[in-house]
């Protein structure tokens, strides 16, 4: 999958936007990517550089809560072009 820089920005500026849109914690995100809360705040107040494998995995966790969360997609995606 070809990410881009500007892909890789944005998701990272609307983290905590998709993370809620998810209707995450917190916790619940850290546990979902396999990090701790500290790493998700630190992440939504930019204390941690994002990489494209955050933004991979970031993507691939939410992609699958959409199957479990009706509109997430549709919502993902127009947080994604706002």
């Amino acid at each position: 999958m070809c990410v881009s820089k500007q892909t890789i920005e944005t998701v990272y500026n609307r983290f905590k936007l998709l993370r809620q849109a998810a209707g995450w914690t917190a916790q619940q995100a850290a546990a979902e990517l396999g990090v701790s809360r500290q790493t998700i705040v630190n992440i939504e107040t930019k204390k941690t550089p994002f990489s494209k494998i955050h933004c991979l995995a970031y993507m691939a966790v939410l992609d699958e809560r959409a199957k479990n969360v009706p509109d997430l997609q549709k919502i993902v995606k127009a947080v994604l072009v706002q």
